[in-house]
């Protein structure tokens, strides 16, 4: 058996301030060098612009869909044509915000 099985936890408030220290005191260990978020950034970089784009010819698409839908049935949602406006606006803007926030860092 394990010498920390019983009701006592292996990580007790000394040990969890002990890592915390250790980490507070050390940030090599935490980020272990200067370039370590470029592959992350770039990755997100790409699934940025892929996601603007899928995005906008969904929204398009669907504009597209809603006028046939209303023109065939006679029946226009203006509230609706609005969602899309505003969720094309988001899905533009969104990013360029992303963007700007990331700048400031």
């Amino acid at each position: 058996m394990l010498p920390f099985r019983d009701s006592k936890s292996f990580l007790t408030r000394e040990v969890k301030l002990f890592l915390l220290a250790v980490l507070l005191l050390n940030p090599a260990i935490a980020y272990a060098g200067a370039e370590w978020a470029s592959p992350v950034v770039t990755t997100f970089g790409y699934l940025e612009s892929g996601m603007v784009q899928i995005g906008a010819v969904v929204v398009g698409l669907g504009v597209v869909a809603f006028g046939a839908y209303s023109a065939m049935f006679g029946n226009m949602r203006w509230e609706r044509l609005i969602n899309y406006v505003i969720a094309a606006i988001i899905i533009v803007a969104a990013p360029a915000a992303i963007r700007a926030l990331v700048d400031l860092a």
